[in-house]
């Protein structure tokens, strides 16, 4: 046994390596043909460009570990049925199931390195690439300042769902901004629109609590000093996106974009294991050819990213709670490996 494990897991090394290495490349690929032709006009020089795109590279690690890994067991898997070494296995009376040991350690292995990545270095790659049209859940936050919108349109300097928290030097909350809009003037107001601002005492009680349609106030920050520090969501770390979500928490704000965003960062690297279950039927299954079952591992996959940019699109607008929209495809996969496995172990003795 201990060779077997030795053996599938050497295999697994080179095959995700091989596999990470050549979906990194399609992926810069896609992203050049995508972007090069609007960097170039930018005025981008030509190693500006190649900069930008070798700084893709960690968040394309992350994105393609999981696919990775399931292709390398796919091609493992397959080999072995080809050369019937699977039949001559279960003919020893070992267990089809005791095949995926391996690769199930090697996936739950994956899972911190790709967290430590994601933590670490993606933000930082992330913050060196050009600045997007529409920047999703800006986020600020400053010691007496903290800004959060639901979206920033950068050519027309426009926040939509802009949500502003002023807190004393003690750190107690001091007033609370709301609106539909915003737009930062040339002489640095914010015009706010359909807002609301509510004044506390340094005790938390209300002072004030006023609506108005259209109303500019100065908080001694310009369209110069903001935009730099503006973040979407995507390029925060965890301690970054949990630090901020505790500051709206005292505003009695709990934005579900960034709420989702934090439990996406646990639910992502989770995939790089969860894949695995993904080829049982190629494990467990003799009726149907090997070409099939490696084909529907495939489809299984990329139903699986599917299902996981679903869930996080209807977790950032508040049609599932967060925690489901973030773990949406590992719940689906556990309860169809459950069923798969009761059915190949009882109802197919």
């Amino acid at each position: 046994m201990k060779r077997l494990d030795k053996y599938l897991t050497g295999e697994f090394v080179k095959l995700y390596l091989l596999a990470i290495i050549a979906l990194i490349v399609i992926g810069l690929v896609g992203a050049v043909v995508d972007n090069l032709a609007d960097y170039l006009h930018g005025g981008y020089s030509p190693a500006a460009v190649a900069r930008i795109f070798l700084w893709m590279i960690p968040g394309v690690f992350v994105q393609f570990s999981p696919l990775a890994a399931l292709i390398s067991v796919l091609v493992i898997l397959g080999l072995m049925g080809k050369h019937r070494e699977m039949l001559v296995l279960e003919g020893s009376g070992l267990f089809p199931l005791r095949f995926l040991a391996p690769f199930f350690i090697l996936g739950g292995l994956l899972i911190p390195f790709v967290f430590l990545v994601n933590e670490t270095i993606v933000p930082a790659s992330f913050s060196r690439i050009k600045p997007q049209s529409e920047i999703s859940a800006p986020t600020l936050a400053l010691p007496q300042f903290f800004f959060y919108a639901d979206s920033f349109r950068t050519a027309e300097n426009l926040f939509e769902k802009p949500n502003i928290l002023i807190f004393y030097p003690d750190g107690n909350l001091k007033e609370i901004y709301r609106g539909d809009r915003c737009r930062i003037e040339k002489d640095g107001q914010w015009l706010i629109e359909s807002g609301l601002r509510v004044r506390f005492s340094p005790e938390g009680e209300v002072l004030e609590e006023v609506s108005f349609v259209r109303r500019s106030f100065d908080f001694q920050m310009g369209r110069e000093d903001l935009q730099p520090l503006l973040k979407p969501v995507q390029t925060l770390s965890l301690r970054q996106l949990v630090g901020y979500l505790e500051r709206l928490n005292r505003a009695g704000l709990a934005p579900v974009a960034i709420r989702t965003a934090v439990l996406s960062h646990f639910s992502y690297p989770l995939l790089n294991i969860f894949v695995v279950f993904l080829t049982l039927p190629l494990a467990f299954s003799r009726r149907l050819s090997r070409p099939v079952l490696v084909t529907l591992g495939f489809l299984l996959a990329m139903l699986t990213y599917w299902l996981f940019s679903f869930g996080l699109a209807l977790g950032n607008q508040g049609y599932l709670p967060p925690a489901l929209a973030a773990f949406l495809p590992q719940i689906i996969i556990l309860t169809g490996a459950f069923l798969f496995l009761r059915r190949s172990l009882f109802d197919n003795p």
